[in-house]
């Protein structure tokens, strides 16, 4: 008996069937890869938010640390939010001056010596006068100010407090969302940011952040945190 082998029909059908298969089985994989991309995608986006919320978290919580008596002089606000930007402020150290200070000085010498850079905001305060200024140069324990002093400062009740300012605000490419120690280089918080909005209540002493990206710019992240220095310092104040 002679073995018939398949038909040229049944070839092209098997054919066919096998490259249908294939290309169901391509589409199925194309299409778990590209769900398991996106999937990854929404999981690194929630990590970031939750990454700059933490970051903003921490910073607020130093909101108002030290300047009590600065804020009660009205002579730096704690919490500033204008045009998008929201920055806080809070001491960083305190010195002492080494000797009485007097108007139109502007080298102060400093106890413990100044181990800062040129360019950060210094507060001279005493229990009822204070000015802000910034610092031009450091040398050795010395720091000189950019411009001179108005009032006098005995110096068993001055205080020199180094201010640390940061700042929060949406790059001009309007996607990124920026931290900004004093005056240096702003570094990238968050990429892919949709919306950052920030608001600040002094009566309630709430600070309000709202976060979305790129991603899901529909579903918003907020926080919102009432910062104990500020609420401390007032109640000081009274």
């Amino acid at each position: 008996m002679t073995a018939r082998g398949f038909s040229l029909l049944e070839c092209l059908l098997g054919t066919a069937l096998l490259l249908v298969l294939t290309t169901a089985a391509l589409e199925f994989h194309v299409s778990a890869q590209k769900r398991f991309l996106r999937l990854k995608q929404i999981d690194a986006d929630a990590q970031a938010i939750t990454a700059a919320l933490n970051t903003i978290r921490i910073d607020l919580a130093k909101t108002g640390q030290g300047l009590h008596q600065a804020s009660a002089l009205g002579i730096v606000e704690p919490i500033v939010h204008e045009n998008g930007v929201l920055t806080i402020h809070f001491a960083e150290k305190l010195f002492r001056p080494a000797g009485d200070l007097q108007a139109g000085q502007t080298r102060l010498s400093l106890n413990p010596k100044p181990a800062f850079a040129a360019g950060r905001s210094v507060g001279i305060v005493s229990e009822s006068a204070g000015e802000i200024r910034t610092v031009s140069s450091v040398e050795g324990g010395d720091i000189v100010l950019s411009d001179p002093l108005e009032k006098i400062y005995p110096a068993e009740t001055a205080d020199i407090i180094l201010i640390e300012r940061l700042s929060f605000y949406m790059d001009k490419d309007g996607k990124t969302l920026r931290r900004r120690v004093n005056a240096a280089a702003a570094q990238p918080l968050m990429e892919e940011t949709a919306v950052f909005r920030a608001g600040h209540d002094p009566g309630a002493n709430l600070v309000r952040v709202e976060i979305s990206s790129l991603l899901k710019p529909e579903k918003s992240h907020v926080l919102i945190l009432f910062p104990k220095n500020t609420a401390s310092n007032r109640m000081s104040g009274l």
